[in-house]
């Protein structure tokens, strides 16, 4: 069972236990010595009940916490990984570029018109390492 379900299940006995008790000592046979001791120990199980539930939400909400916690980690990681892509894209428009130029400085056509080619593959990954990015932060803005 989980911690939860074995909370609920020990407030629900404590709870029938009390109203068992408060039953009883509502009964005619019970003398009022016994009636008093039996009211209270029924109010002290109430109160039992009550504390196991805000035990209970206690748990949850710290799940919860290590939970949104891990997703941020996770969205951080994320982002960090799509923002070191999208520099190495950068990196490699700008080393194109730069081959480019100097390809078109020597003037042959054939290596002008792969080095053109390679410049819009590369410039594609950048536009698509650029939109990654965006995302990736803006997921982990919504997530944060």
């Amino acid at each position: 069972m989980k911690p939860n379900q074995t909370l609920d299940e020990a407030s629900k006995y404590l709870l029938y236990i009390s109203d068992a008790l408060q039953g009883l000592a509502q009964s005619y046979s019970t003398d009022k010595q016994d009636r008093a001791a039996l009211e209270k120990i029924a109010a002290d199980l109430y109160d039992y009940s009550k504390g196991i539930q805000q035990l209970k939400t206690n748990i949850i909400s710290k799940e919860d916490t290590k939970r949104k916690i891990q997703v941020v980690a996770e969205l951080q990681s994320v982002y960090e990984q799509k923002k070191r892509i999208r520099e190495n894209a950068a990196k490699n428009l700008r080393t194109i570029q730069s081959v480019l130029d100097k390809v078109k400085d020597s003037g042959i056509q054939t290596d002008i018109e792969e080095a053109k080619r390679r410049l819009a593959y590369y410039t594609n990954e950048h536009s698509l390492a650029v939109q990654l990015e965006f995302n990736a932060k803006k997921d982990l803005e919504r997530g944060a």
